[in-house]
């Protein structure tokens, strides 16, 4: 973010794992307030407002009364969508941006418009710029309209999905553009970043392995985040509900609920591919595609005022024992707790002289402290992955591995080096012990 603030550009000028509309979404706010973690969460946060506003307002012309009350509720008391959308990762963005194309996609299907089609590929292109899981929901609508478009026989959702197409696809040509303009800078170094170094991150495991940590991550979920849970057999119930709708929903409403079928389906099974995948990966973003069938049960509960109330009761008390749940899970760690973060920024930016720079294992305490970088050491993922490369690509692709670690220790460009836990083990294999024992002091 600060490098963007500055002018850099991703890729080209520095490392990075993702696509590359991330840092501009904050970059504007480092200029106008400084280096400050509050007011980059703070946007963070507006994004965040914004998830609910674009769910919110499908909701309000979906449903009315206690089903709306009920649906309403069940989403505002989302821990797991909230915990992940308050920091300053690509979740805010993407999950803003997709939220965004999932309503415009609804509001494309009521209607003989074509605009609002547009409207989601824009958004869905964007979101992808900042997250590359938000190609996803794109891909998995146009496909069933690309499906049923060939259906002739099935003329009311063949001509609707026709129609659906071209906006769509137009809209997200758009939408993508900055992306690719961004990418064209260094095509070589944008591709390393977005997708080679995911290759390379780790091995990919056998179906067995992969398995039990699919799994793993399903007992932490059900075991510690109850709301999704809950979020989740509520759709289920849905679409046992949707099946006795089916018959007087129109050709466009058909058509939106296979999209959306098809998100959820696609998108979980996409997150499952990364290796190795944490619960956040499912419980960050998933909730926003599972709503509108979460909705449905919703609106046929809100007919018994009982399990209306019971529902609301269910979601506030699973919401009010998540959220402190997940904030709980980074406080408890020193080193995500925001006493510890500042603790340890004050002190680098009182070790480190006015043009002295700061090389740090997780460069957020360089940032924070308002400290000039080493160069290149802006990414804690390149100390492993540089060590995966040659030496002309760790200098292409703008690596900081443990070479260039070491040699920062000494010479006329030595910096002040900040070790946050242990050295990384391809760095103990590198260094000497004279090396190492000055990195640990």
């Amino acid at each position: 973010i600060h490098l963007v603030a500055r002018g850099q550009i991703p890729h080209r000028d520095f490392f990075s794992t993702q696509t590359p509309l991330h840092p501009y979404l904050y970059a504007p706010v480092e200029l106008v307030a400084g280096r400050d973690l509050l007011a980059l969460r703070l946007v963070s946060v507006a994004l965040l407002g914004v998830t609910f506003g674009a769910l919110l307002l499908w909701v309000g012309r979906r449903f009315s009364g206690w089903g709306a009350l009920v649906t309403s509720v069940v989403l505002l008391s989302s821990g797991s969508l909230i915990s992940w959308s308050v920091v300053v990762k690509t979740y805010a963005g993407a999950n803003a941006l997709m939220a965004l194309g999932l309503y415009f996609l609804w509001r494309g299907s009521e209607g003989e418009r074509r605009l609002p089609f547009v409207a989601a590929g824009v958004a869905l292109g964007l979101a992808t710029g900042v997250r590359l899981f938000g190609i996803v929901p794109w891909g998995a609508f146009g496909l069933v309209c690309l499906a049923l478009a060939l259906l002739r026989r099935r003329a009311g959702l063949g001509e609707a999905a026709r129609r659906a197409i071209l906006p769509l696809g137009g809209g997200f040509a758009l939408g993508i553009l900055p992306t690719l303009a961004l990418g064209l800078l260094s095509p070589d170094a944008t591709f390393f970043g977005v997708w080679r170094y995911h290759q390379l991150r780790s091995t990919s495991p056998g179906l067995a392995l992969r398995a039990q940590a699919l799994g793993d991550v399903a007992w932490q979920i059900c075991s510690q985040r109850p709301h999704l849970v809950l979020l989740l057999l509520l759709a289920v119930g849905g679409v046992a509900r949707l099946k006795r709708l089916w018959p007087g929903l129109s050709a466009g409403e058909r058509l939106f609920w296979l999209g959306a079928g098809a998100i959820c389906v696609s998108f979980t099974a996409a997150l499952t591919t990364p290796w190795p995948f944490f619960p956040q990966y499912f419980t960050a973003t998933l909730p926003i595609f599972l709503l509108p069938f979460a909705g449905i049960a919703c609106a046929r509960l809100a007919e018994e005022r009982v399990l209306a109330g019971l529902v609301i009761v269910l979601a506030l008390g699973l919401g009010s024992w998540g959220l402190p749940a997940e904030a709980a899970r980074f406080s408890s760690s020193p080193r995500w707790s925001l006493a510890s973060y500042e603790r340890v920024t004050r002190a680098v930016a009182e070790l480190t002289p006015p043009e002295g720079r700061v090389v740090a294992f997780w460069p957020g305490y360089a940032y924070g402290s308002g400290s000039r970088y080493y160069p290149d050491a802006v990414n804690d993922f390149s100390l492993f992955i540089a060590t995966k490369v040659t030496p002309s690509e760790r200098e292409r692709f703008h690596l900081f591995g443990p070479e260039e670690l070491i040699a920062s220790l000494s010479g006329p460009e030595r910096a002040e080096v900040l070790v946050a836990g242990t050295p990384p083990p391809a760095l103990t294999r590198t260094a000497t012990p004279e090396q190492l024992d000055r990195l640990r002091g």
